[in-house]
C-alpha cells in the first residue's frame, strides 16, 4: 500500500480494505472507525461550547474537545501506520522461510505490529474519557454522544484482536508478548464497561 488512507475519500479507503490485499486490513479498519469515534465526539463538544447555559463548563468542553482532536488525529495516523507494520511483518516471516530472518526478527517485527493496535485501545480510553466529560452537556446530540461510545468500545475489541494475533510471534522470541496481551485486553473490557454505562445512562 503506498497511498494513505487518511488522504482518501472515504469511497477510495473503503475500497482499499475491500481490496483483495493483506494491508491495509482489519488495524486500518478500526483505526478509522475509533476515528470517526473522536470525530463524533468533536462536534458534540462544538455544539455544548456554544450552548449559553453550558458557559461556567467551557472549559472542560474545550479540554475534552482537545483531546478527542488529538485522538482523532493518531488514529488517522495509526490507518496508515498499522498497513505498514503488517507488510513488514509478512515481509520478515517471507524472509524467515527462505532462511534470511530468524525468531528474533519475526519477533521485533510482531513486536511493532502489536504495537499500533495497541495504541488504537489506548486512543479509544482517551475517547471514551472525554465522551465521560460531555456527558452532562451532550444535550440533544446524546445519540451521538452514544454512537461515539459504541464505534470506541468496537474499536477497542477488534484492536485487541490484532494485538492478540501479534504476540506469540513476541513471545517466541522471548519478548512479553503474554503481557502485552493481558494489557490489552484489561484495557479493552475496562473501555466497554465505560461505554456500556455512559450508552445505558444516556439512554
Amino acid at each position: 500500500m503506498t497511498d494513505q488512507l487518511a488522504s482518501m475519500t472515504v469511497q477510495a479507503a473503503l475500497a482499499s480494505i475491500a481490496a483483495r490485499t493483506p494491508a491495509p486490513g482489519g488495524g486500518a479498519a478500526v483505526a478509522l472507525a475509533a476515528g470517526t469515534a473522536a470525530a463524533l465526539g468533536e462536534m458534540v463538544a462544538a455544539y455544548a461550547a456554544q450552548r449559553r447555559g453550558n458557559a461556567s463548563r467551557r472549559e472542560a468542553i474545550e479540554r475534552a474537545a482537545g483531546a478527542l482532536r488529538d485522538a482523532r488525529q493518531v488514529l488517522l495516523a495509526c490507518a496508515d501506520k498499522d498497513a505498514r507494520a503488517y507488510q513488514a511483518l509478512s515481509e520478515t516471516m517471507a524472509r524467515r522461510t527462505r532462511g534470511g530472518a530468524g525468531a528474533s526478527d519475526v519477533g521485533v517485527a510482531a513486536q511493532e505490529a502489536a504495537r499500533v493496535p495497541m495504541q488504537i485501545i489506548e486512543q479509544c480510553e482517551v475517547v471514551i474519557g472525554a465522551l465521560e466529560a460531555l456527558a452532562p452537556v451532550a444535550g440533544m446530540l446524546v445519540s451521538d454522544l452514544v454512537a461515539s461510545a459504541a464505534l470506541s468500545a468496537a474499536a477497542a475489541r477488534g484492536a485487541t484482536g490484532h494485538v492478540l494475533a501479534n504476540t506469540p510471534l513476541m513471545d517466541e522470541a522471548g519478548l512479553d508478548g503474554e503481557g502485552l496481551a493481558v494489557r490489552a485486553a484489561a484495557l479493552a473490557q475496562a473501555i466497554d464497561d465505560r461505554s456500556a454505562a455512559l450508552i445505558e445512562a444516556a439512554q
